[in-house]
């Protein structure tokens, strides 16, 4: 699929700026927030990955076998490690980065909403807010909290 097709594809959702809660409107986008870093974000074959940041050339690879709410995800992620500073990938870089992708994706009022609407059942939740299992975690989580994350430089 052609780049300017999945974006064409990606669902809205609101944005957050530097864990800021910003507006319902415009919604984040992770290709144009990517776009607006300088960050080139390339699809291509991987095979042990979903994506991957590479801080040494300030570029973002995502699994071309992904469908696009998934590709939305993983770019999120991706993002939030560069916009994080993250230059490796220890397991607080990893949950710093999905919770950094939850609160530019699903904001407050769409979780409530969703889990008012599907109780505890997690796939249906998911699948409603259109966001992976992890991010669905890092937004639901009592154990992170916005402040704990702040973008680098």
């Amino acid at each position: 699929m052609h780049l300017s097709a999945l974006r064409a594809s990606r669902s809205t959702v609101p944005c957050r700026s530097r864990g800021v809660r910003v507006s319902e409107h415009p919604p984040y986008d992770p290709w144009e927030h990517a776009r607006r870093l300088g960050i080139p974000v390339h699809v291509r074959r991987l095979r042990k990955s979903h994506g991957l940041w590479f801080p040494d050339y300030g570029e973002i690879l995502l699994a071309d076998h992904l469908k696009p709410w998934a590709q939305r995800c993983v770019l999120a992620h991706e993002v939030g490690h560069a916009v994080l500073g993250h230059r490796d990938d220890p397991p607080e870089n990893e949950w710093a980065a999905d919770r950094y992708a939850a609160l530019n994706l699903i904001s407050p009022a769409m979780l409530t909403s969703a889990v008012k609407r599907h109780g505890s059942d997690v796939p249906a939740i998911r699948k409603e807010l259109r966001v992976t299992s992890r991010l669905l975690r890092a937004a639901y989580s009592p154990f992170a909290a916005p402040n704990l994350y702040h973008e680098k430089g």
